[in-house]
């Protein structure tokens, strides 16, 4: 097990993804209470640049998993998911730079099925070449879901 803590002397923004429901208004049949969560927080940092951390994003349109059990095409949704949170980061923090994924990127990509992972790293870095991907195989929120990315950015 790893646990990270994060501490700071200013809060960070909170940064939602206009693809998708915010996790607290999301409907009961997914357990006893929503989650709390940011779909991003935005921070800014000593250097003057920009960090944007970015909670795990899955193949989720509305609050609907897309493309059940299909790993490559939740793994399009998810990045594209992803791509749409960063421009909504970017405008939101006035940072043109959070828009797209650089060579400071890292992403942390959980997967169902150690075996899908050579197809899920060939779609990221088809998309994103620069992107350093670390993955871990392991058990993701929705049973129906085979992908998950969170990542910490700046710009």
């Amino acid at each position: 097990m790893q646990l990270v803590a994060l501490a700071g002397t200013r809060p960070g923004v909170s940064i939602e993804n206009p693809r998708q429901v915010s996790a607290w208004n999301y409907p009961r049949r997914y357990g006893p209470r929503q989650p709390a969560f940011a779909r991003a927080t935005g921070i800014n940092l000593a250097d003057g640049r920009a960090g944007l951390l970015i909670s795990g994003t899955a193949s989720v349109v509305g609050h609907i998993t897309a493309h059940p059990h299909d790993v490559r095409s939740q793994t399009e949704q998810a990045a594209s998911n992803l791509e749409a949170l960063l421009g909504h980061a970017a405008g939101a923090m006035r940072r043109p730079g959070l828009a797209r994924f650089n060579e400071t990127s890292l992403a942390r990509v959980y997967i169902r099925e150690a075996a899908d992972w050579p197809a899920v790293q060939v779609l990221l870095q088809r998309r994103w070449p620069q992107l350093r991907l670390c993955a871990l195989q392991g058990d993701i929120c929705r049973s129906d879901l085979m992908v998950e990315i969170e990542a910490w950015h700046t710009g």
